[in-house]
């Protein structure tokens, strides 16, 4: 299951979980979901490359813009 997958599962159960050893709730997988799916091909790659904290993070810097 990859990363996005894992995201995909909070936000469809509604219920957070661990990813990559990193507590991740429903607002924050659903914030790194909604950048996800905007992304090119290409970029998308990049994000999903990224630790966790950092997917987050600026998921929430590209969304306050």
């Amino acid at each position: 299951m990859t990363k996005i997958e894992k995201f995909e599962a909070i936000v469809k159960r509604g219920q957070n979980n661990k990813i990559d050893g990193v507590r991740v709730d429903l607002f924050s997988a659903g914030a790194v979901m909604a950048v996800y799916n905007a992304l090119s091909p290409e970029n998308r790659a990049k994000y999903e490359a990224m630790p966790v904290p950092k997917m987050v993070v600026l998921a929430f810097k590209l969304l306050k813009k």
